[in-house]
């Protein structure tokens, strides 16, 4: 009887606990959580778990465990880009900035992935991983910031490339 009670309250309570959650809106800054379709799929644990030729992105020495592959891939990133301030603009309402872009061009991005090893033997590998990273630029139709010059814009662009050759071993 004991154990009924206690797994209907703990029931209960974690259908609250889903009742009353929100959905989690974060990213990694400019950085993604995780290279190759495998390790996004898992959250980034990649770093720890290698299971395709990307993972030289995040632990190189993860090469060896993936035997002779290449895998190839590519991610659309559509981040949303908007800008919150009520301080430094003189206004006293919070105002909202779109750095969205206005266009597939500056809202959507493109970015692709290759990766190939080659097993030496069963104890050395050499591979490449090569992967992009950025997608988040920015371009705000006014200042964001009352220190800027009058009459410019608020804006970034990041767009990188890594290659990254190793040579594994067991």
């Amino acid at each position: 009887m004991k154990n009924n009670l206690k797994n209907s309250i703990l029931a209960a309570l974690g259908i609250a606990v889903i009742g009353v959650s929100i959905p989690a809106e974060a990213t990694n800054g400019y950085f993604a959580h995780g290279y190759g379709t495998k390790s996004k799929g898992m959250a980034g644990a990649g770093v720890a778990y290698s299971q395709d030729a990307l993972a030289a992105a995040t632990n190189p020495a993860g090469m060896v465990n993936v035997g002779n592959r290449w895998d190839v891939g590519a991610e659309i990133f559509v981040p949303d880009r908007t800008a919150t301030t009520s301080w430094g603009n003189g206004l006293a309402a919070p105002v909202t900035y779109d750095g969205n872009g206005n266009g597939y061009a500056e809202s959507w991005f493109l970015i692709p992935e290759f990766g190939y090893n080659r097993m030496i033997d069963d104890k050395y590998s050499v591979g490449v991983s090569v992967f992009g990273n950025g997608g988040m630029n920015t371009t705000y139709s006014s200042q964001i910031f009352s220190q800027g010059t009058a009459g410019s814009n608020t804006g970034i662009n990041l767009e990188q490339l890594f290659i990254s050759p190793t040579l594994s071993i067991k």
